[in-house]
């Protein structure tokens, strides 16, 4: 194994190299103290998951990845668009499962049927103690929301019947996951949520919404479970009106002090250019309850507005001897395309999200756009994204999944 020292004619995203574990061993990069970013995309294997036009979808979005309890198989989740690509009308919730850690991928598979109406925004949830997968989505009639209009959206709730997600029970609304003031948009997720694994909020289930209402009501919050995932209820929300700030498709980690920390899309630019301003992040010191200041910019995470991913890689908590959490999402360095959703990055946190790279490591350097990442084991990670070929501009022409190593990444 090699420590691999990448350059950049930026200078950006210049980081400590921090030790880096594999197969059980520490490596350390003697005599190369510093790591570079580089627009040169990593030369990793990926696959082509789902691809528009398969099954007699237009297109698939809004992807949500778990792995089993067992670690034998991987579920990716997304949205099978039918009659177009537009985030309304006839749209069912479909998964693909994998057993040889992403290399193939078996058939399509239906999870809920939109029926002419639109079911979307998965956010799977794995419970460690049984295996069982809850499945958290949003509903609406396929004739709401067209023209960007306001929209009656539901939150519903479904379990796997069996730890491989063969079979899945019948989609249930959860009306007590919304508020009346909350009438003009709402979504859970996307990506996967998580269970805690330590503290006081030990085994809960956490995943994140987002929502809009008359009166300028806007912002994002946690949803929450202490039974497995059985029943659900509201937790911490950031409901601001007036503010520059509206944190949307939170994803969420869990520090090494039992806290969460919540990476936000921020669709109300304050930044100021194009680029900055378009990630926010909060913290919640009591399991979702609340949260312990408003969602503030993020302005290290460049990028177009769009959904990102978080995930932690190590934690000192578990062992390791450091701590290393990461975050997915288009940036492209070219100025003239900094509000396009090109080029698939991962970027680098030391410090539980207190300061990220700037740059970091490119996955795809070609159309791109929402991402789920998760922790593989072992310096791993697996991450599956929307993408499309470098001629087409098109980021929503297929779902990708790549896995890379921690050593991969320019740090």
């Amino acid at each position: 194994m090699k420590c691999r020292i990448r350059s950049s004619a930026k200078g950006h995203g210049m980081r400590r190299m921090a030790k880096l574990a594999a197969a059980g061993a520490v490596l350390l990069c003697l005599g190369a103290a510093q790591a570079f970013a580089t627009d040169e995309p990593l030369e990793i294997t990926g696959t082509t998951v789902f691809t528009k036009g398969e099954g007699g979808y237009n297109c698939f979005r809004i992807p949500a990845l778990v792995r089993t309890q067992d670690r034998s198989a991987l579920l990716a989740f997304a949205e099978g668009r039918r009659g177009d690509c537009d985030d309304t009308g006839d749209i069912d919730v479909v998964l693909k499962r994998s057993t040889d850690d992403g290399r193939t991928w078996q058939a399509l598979e239906l999870v809920a049927d939109g029926a002419g109406d639109t079911r979307g925004n998965p956010v799977p949830v794995v419970d460690r103690g049984t295996g069982r997968i809850t499945l958290l989505t949003t509903h609406n009639p396929g004739s709401d929301c067209a023209g960007g209009g306001s929209c009656t959206r539901t939150p519903f709730l479904q379990h796997s019947v069996d730890p491989l997600g063969t079979q899945w029970t019948e989609p249930v609304a959860q009306p007590q996951l919304m508020k009346p003031e909350w009438n003009t948009w709402y979504a859970t997720g996307p990506g996967h949520g998580l269970q805690m694994t330590r503290g006081e909020h030990v085994n809960r289930m956490v995943a994140g919404i987002n929502f809009e209402g008359d009166g300028g009501v806007k912002g994002a919050g946690i949803v929450h479970s202490d039974d497995g995932g059985t029943t659900w209820q509201i937790g911490a929300t950031d409901d601001r009106t007036g503010q520059p700030i509206k944190p949307q498709e939170l994803s969420l980690l869990e520090t090494v002090d039992a806290e969460l920390y919540a990476a936000a899309r921020n669709q109300d630019n304050s930044g100021t250019t194009i680029a900055e301003g378009n990630q926010a992040h909060a913290v919640s010191a009591d399991g979702g309850a609340t949260f312990r200041e408003p969602f503030e910019l993020v302005p290290e995470l460049n990028g177009p507005v769009v959904q990102g991913s978080v995930v932690r890689l190590r934690a000192t908590t578990a062992g390791d001897p450091y701590n290393l959490i990461l975050f997915s999402g288009p940036y492209n360095t070219d100025p003239n395309m900094d509000h396009r959703r090109h080029t698939m990055r991962i970027r680098t946190s030391s410090d539980e999200g207190a300061t990220w790279q700037e740059v970091g490591t490119v996955i795809d350097a070609t159309w791109a756009a929402y991402s789920d990442l998760i922790n593989l084991g072992g310096g791993w990670a697996g991450l599956l994204y929307e993408a499309g070929a470098p001629e087409s501009e098109d980021a929503n022409q297929t779902i990708r999944y790549a896995r890379f190593s921690e050593t991969d990444l320019a740090r």
